[in-house]
């Protein structure tokens, strides 16, 4: 604990020496973190091994790679935050007649599901309406504290797009959203993930077992 409250205190004199700030007029930064310490409350928050809740894991296949995508599937998995075990999860598969007159389809995603043997049925799904409410309902009913996406800028924007062109909001407040391939990447610098089977709720459970193997590896288990 020393040896931290002393980098602690080269840390802050450093920036607001950076800041132009002298440093005699300034908190002691080891006065002020030795008063934390000294709180019970705050200690046995900081050890507590138990976090109660859930959170979940969202994952979509699409047609397109921009916002305006046709989405093909939208799985979800929520799992025990203790625990990392999964206790619940739901695989929508939407019509895609139902949604062409206004989202985007792009030649080189429908090449890529060709290839990989992935590319779904034209109709037969659920009517966008449907799959959103099914989804509200999932998320009303777990009431995730995070929700976990694999990377931040393709299946976030799209779900916000796709409900917005139903006049409604995500099911979940924009802070609840954790970003799992930023993690990965900064807990195992040039190490790939495994390999996903592009099956929307197939790829949630791998991006939950990332999620696992990084918190773990972190030390951090309980963060998410």
């Amino acid at each position: 604990m020393l040896d931290h409250l002393h980098r602690f205190r080269l840390r802050a004199a450093a920036l607001q020496s950076a800041a132009g700030i002298p440093v005699s007029d300034a908190a002691d930064p080891a006065e002020v973190f030795v008063s934390y310490q000294v709180m019970p409350s705050h200690i046995d928050e900081f050890r507590e091994p138990v976090i109660p809740g859930n959170s979940v894991v969202i994952d979509i296949e699409t047609l397109d790679q921009t916002p305006r995508s046709v989405i093909t599937e939208i799985g979800v998995v929520a799992f025990v935050r203790q625990n990392f075990k999964p206790f619940a999860s739901i695989d929508l598969r939407l019509d895609l007649f139902d949604q062409i007159a206004t989202r985007q389809v792009s030649a080189d995603t429908i090449a890529f599901h060709r290839k990989n043997g992935t590319l779904p049925k034209l109709e037969g799904g659920l009517s966008r309406f449907l799959a959103a409410a099914k989804l509200t309902e999932f998320f009303a009913l777990h009431k995730p504290k995070h929700v976990w996406i694999q990377g931040p800028c393709f299946d976030r924007p799209i779900l916000e797009d796709f409900f917005a062109d139903l006049g409604q909001p995500l099911p979940w407040r924009y802070s609840l959203s954790r970003d799992c391939r930023t993690l990965w990447d900064t807990t195992f610098p040039g190490v790939k993930h495994p390999p996903r089977p592009h099956c929307a709720v197939n790829d949630a459970f791998a991006t939950l077992y990332c999620l696992e193997e990084a918190l773990t590896a972190l030390g951090r288990r309980h963060a998410c």
